[in-house]
Formats: C-alpha cells, structure tokens, sequence
C-alpha cells in the first residue's frame, strides 16, 4: 500500500494485475513482459534479459522494519545477529 500511496501521490495510477512476494519470481514476470516493479537495490544482482533497474530519484517512503526471534531462542548466532542490528539501528538513528 506505500508504493501505490506513493505513485499516486506523484499522479500515477497503478493497474496491479499481479503481485508475488519472492524477489526472484518478482524479475522474472518483469523480464516475462507483465510490467513493472519497485524492488530493493540488492535485487540488480538478478540478471535477466530485458530487465533494466533504474534508481528512483524522487523522495522514497520510509519502512518500518522488525526483527523477531523466539523468547526461548539461545544461541551466539542469535546474540551476534542482534548485535548487528542494534549497531545498525543506532548508526542510522543517531
């Protein structure tokens, strides 16, 4: 609901005819001439023949992101992982 808030915002409407949540199958409809699609940057590593990934100049909106894990989880790839994240979160949040 956010890219379309934004697209309209911006006075285009969207005609959704099908949506995916995979990244991979997300490409591969693009590339299979079903439309288009806003994806992360990460995604430009999935290279198909005629998908072209163009940045979005315009303000993007911001997304609120979580983490979750299971109370009882104890683990140090757990511990290590939340460190990360909390480190992450204050450099961006400073």
């Amino acid at each position: 609901m956010i890219i379309i808030s934004c697209f309209q915002y911006y006075g285009v409407n969207l005609n959704v005819v099908q949506e995916a949540v995979q990244m991979q199958t997300i490409v591969n409809l693009v590339a299979t001439g079903m439309g288009v699609s806003v994806v992360p940057s990460s995604v430009e590593s999935l290279k198909r023949a005629g998908v072209v990934y163009k940045k979005i100049q315009e303000p993007t909106p911001k997304v609120n992101l979580y983490v979750g894990w299971r109370q009882d989880e104890k683990s140090t790839v757990l511990d290590h992982f939340l460190t990360v994240v909390r480190e992450v979160y204050s450099n961006t949040h400073s």
